[in-house]
């Protein structure tokens, strides 16, 4: 593993494959010169393994290299077969598919120009009509298909620790995407491979389920639990699970196997069926069964070490759980190094090697409980304590009562929830009657648990949000893993030392809660929403301001064509940006202006963080608007200011509300509306004018005398109505700061505004070209950092 993630810091361009063969080559004979006996051995070993892993995720890597990125932005013809199972959300179709020719001229069937390769791509579908559903309800992985279509690159991550797309998709073996219509796709039908197979099964299943007496929320959910079809759980039941710690129960894992396996070979063995012959039946059977469940990460893993396992049996051989675990790591890892960098591999081969190490080791001393309890303890407390970094790594979320939630349900779903669920499924298929009071129960039941889980999550307990670790911490928290498995084999584990291991564990809690950072400063980030504004102010680690909130324009819709979790822009880049910085309550929520891109975000800010104020332009918004029924729903009270009303954070930091004056803004447009804020932080001027245009600029002109402004956050994404050149002339600004949507239809901002900006040496910074753009402000100055480097 530890190979694998070197050589792809290579890949990276951190450091060249050449790097690692020398210094691989030095480290051997290092060992082999200074070293002596069994040290040398395992020297030789650990080294010779990390240069082989090295070795041959370079060489592996290479073989993905894409032909395809060379045509992005193009309409070409393509030809290739279906790769996975067709899955359709709303109007989206998608799969993944395997490419054989591409041509930029004409169809394949000309044969003229075309470019033989074997490359993976990700395909989207738009469906026109519903009845186009029944179409691609016939695909299949294996199925050819002939399609006219246009390349395009996978997005990279646009904002500080944001999910990267194209990354993710990299180690899915996936350079490029392809769009079109489905009406631009020809797919000979048939019955496909061998995972058609599976997949139909899989659904066979899922109708199966759908026939029982149950809520269609806990239908959902039975599908994930026992067939993988963690699509099917509904969207905001989901992210109660995640932000509670416990989605990892919706995961086919080890308890699966362990069950299906186990019911089955007691069912051939009491048949008469001889005990080696039973457990060759049961490999084949947990081979079925990881089919079934769709081939996960986690499904493979457990599926794996079960086929060991009872392979090791069916030789009369003992196996050691570690033995099993790292045989199947390493397995995986041949057939597909790119696991490695998968969330799914990491959670699944860490949580289950912690539990193989540190619960014997938890359950050996004396506790006053029954073992059951102490033994359940454990493996919630070390479960929690081996996902830990990586659920704030990657997700920014850990909330307090995890360990709570799974010590009080995990016992429910694994000895009642999951084996009803498996004889619901079993009876469905002898007759549905049988199913009736089952399903009631189970149905009672999962709705009671799913009340109470909502009821956690709507209580806003604090700690739940965590930023980014830095990549020492990350350090330091395995060193103390591996310390304090080591040092409890040398004898270390009286009473003081468990202390003393629990007060180092709080220190490196702490550290991630960065409690150090942002200390005298401020810091502005302007984040890429697209077309759209939302700015976050952070001031020391005191306050937290958020102006504007973006949002997502949607239109109507009907029923088929809606989606399980469309996108939102409040809920899937500025909360998960506050999570990423450990924000969990604004202290004042700034909201410019009424227009929708600045304030359809706000819905999605209340349910996750905690607002003690808003401020708005004082004008009365519509009383249908979401966003203003979501605060009413909270009881925040909305407040406005009034021209030349100051406010001070610290000694170093003033606000001055310019704009609008309550008294002043009869007749005037939404946007003139708008509220301008004046920061001066550590010296440093910064302007922010909402979708302020000319004729609002030339009123702060009238009534104020600006000083020179360091930054400018260009009102109306630069539209041409907006920064005129008396304004300009007039602030003279350093930087301008532009928040706009890549490719817009406005065609946002105007070359003429570019121009007048650049006349005067200003500059520019725009979040369609830069992505987020951060501004640090102290005692020293100010220094702007985009999270994207314009090509």
């Amino acid at each position: 593993m530890i190979g694998i993630g070197l050589s792809n810091l290579g890949r990276l361009k951190l450091f060249s494959p050449p790097f690692y063969l020398w210094i691989g080559f030095v480290l051997l004979i290092l060992a082999a010169i200074g070293l002596k006996g069994k040290m040398r051995k395992w020297s030789l070993l650990l080294m010779g393994s990390l240069l082989a892993g090295a070795c041959y995720f370079s060489w592996y890597d290479s073989r993905y290299a894409s032909e395809l990125v060379q045509y992005a932005e193009e309409l070409v013809f393509l030809e290739g077969k279906i790769d996975s199972p067709v899955e359709r959300d709303g109007d989206l179709v998608r799969f993944y598919a395997r490419i054989n020719n591409v041509n930029r001229k004409q169809r394949m069937k000309t044969a003229y120009q075309t470019t033989d390769l074997n490359e993976r791509v990700l395909i989207r579908l738009k469906l026109q009509h519903e009845e186009q559903i029944n179409t691609i309800e016939g695909w299949h992985s294996g199925n050819s298909f002939q399609a006219q279509a246009t390349i395009k690159l996978p997005g990279t991550a646009r904002n500080p620790h944001a999910f990267d797309y194209r990354s993710y998709l990299r180690y899915q073996k996936v350079a490029v995407i392809v769009d079109m219509d489905v009406t631009d796709i020809e797919v000979e039908e048939g019955e496909g491979d061998w995972r058609a197979f599976f997949t139909r099964w899989q659904k066979e299943e899922a109708r199966q389920l759908e026939k029982l007496s149950m809520e269609p929320e806990n239908i959902g959910f039975f599908k994930s639990l026992l067939l993988g079809q963690q699509s099917e759980v509904e969207a905001d039941l989901q992210t109660v699970y995640a932000d509670l710690g416990f989605i990892h129960v919706l995961a086919i894992s080890g308890l699966h196997i362990t069950i299906v396996s186990s019911g089955f070979l007691w069912i051939v063995q009491k048949i008469g069926v001889p005990t080696k012959i039973s457990y060759v039946i049961g490999i084949l059977f947990i081979l079925m069964y990881i089919g079934l469940v769709g081939m996960g990460v986690s499904a493979v893993r457990s599926g794996c070490m079960g086929i060991l396992g009872l392979l090791a049996r069916s030789q009369e051989k003992s196996a050691q759980g570690l033995e099993i675990l790292g045989v199947t790591g390493l397995i995986m890892l041949i057939y597909d190094p790119y696991q490695l960098f998968h969330l799914g591999f990491q959670l699944s081969f860490f949580i289950t090697m912690g539990l193989l190490v540190f619960v014997p080791l938890l359950v050996q001393l004396e506790w006053p409980m029954p073992k059951w309890l102490v033994s359940t303890l454990a493996v919630t407390l070390v479960s929690q304590l081996i996902s830990f970094p990586f659920l704030i790594h990657y997700f920014h979320l850990f909330s307090p009562i995890s360990w709570l939630v799974n010590v009080l349900l995990v016992p429910v779903y694994s000895y009642i929830i999951l084996p009803l669920g498996y004889i619901l499924l079993f009876f469905s298929h002898i007759h549905i009657a049988l199913t009736y009071i089952p399903s009631v129960v189970a149905d009672y039941l999962l709705s009671f648990v799913h009340s109470f889980l909502t009821f956690l999550h709507q209580t806003k307990i604090p700690l739940r949000h965590w930023s980014h670790p830095v990549w020492w911490w990350h350090v330091l928290y395995m060193g103390f893993c591996v310390g304090f498995w080591a040092m409890w084999h040398l004898g270390y584990h009286r009473k003081k030392d468990l202390f003393m291991a629990t007060f180092l564990f709080i220190l490196l809690v702490m550290i991630a809660r960065d409690p150090w950072g942002k200390k005298d400063e401020v810091e502005i980030t302007i984040i890429d929403v697209g077309q759209g504004d939302s700015i976050i102010v952070e001031i020391d680690n005191s306050f937290v301001y958020v102006i504007d909130a973006g949002g997502t324009i949607s239109f109507g819709r009907e029923p088929w064509q809606k989606r399980r979790n469309p996108f939102e822009v409040g809920k899937d880049v500025v909360v998960p940006y506050l999570r990423s910085k450990g924000v969990e309550r604004i202290n004042c929520l700034v909201l410019t202006h009424g227009d929708h891109d600045h304030v359809g975000g706000v819905k999605a800010l209340l349910p996750a963080l905690k607002v003690d104020r808003v401020l708005t332009n004082g004008r009365q918004p519509k009383a249908e608007a979401e966003w203003f029924q979501a605060l009413h729903s909270e009881q925040i009270r909305m407040h406005t200011g009034y021209s030349g009303y100051t406010w001070q954070d610290n000694p170093q930091v003033t606000w001055t509300w310019l704009s609008p004056d309550p008294k002043r803004t009869q007749g005037s447009s939404e946007n003139n509306a708008s509220v301008v804020l004046l920061l001066s932080a550590y010296g440093v001027n910064i302007l922010l004018t909402g979708d302020l245009e000319e004729s609002g600029e030339q009123e702060l002109l009238r009534r104020y005398t600006l000083p020179p402004i360091d930054l400018l956050k260009v009102g109306h994404h630069g539209s041409k109505t907006s920064s005129s050149e008396e304004f300009l002339h007039a602030i003279t600004p350093s930087v301008s700061l532009i928040s706009v949507g890549t490719n817009n239809r406005y065609h946002h901002p105007s070359e003429q505004v570019i121009e007048r900006f650049k006349q005067r040496n200003t500059q520019i910074y725009r979040t369609d070209h830069h992505g987020a753009i951060t501004v640090t402000i102290n005692e020293n100055g100010y220094k702007v950092t985009p999270t994207l480097q314009p090509e």
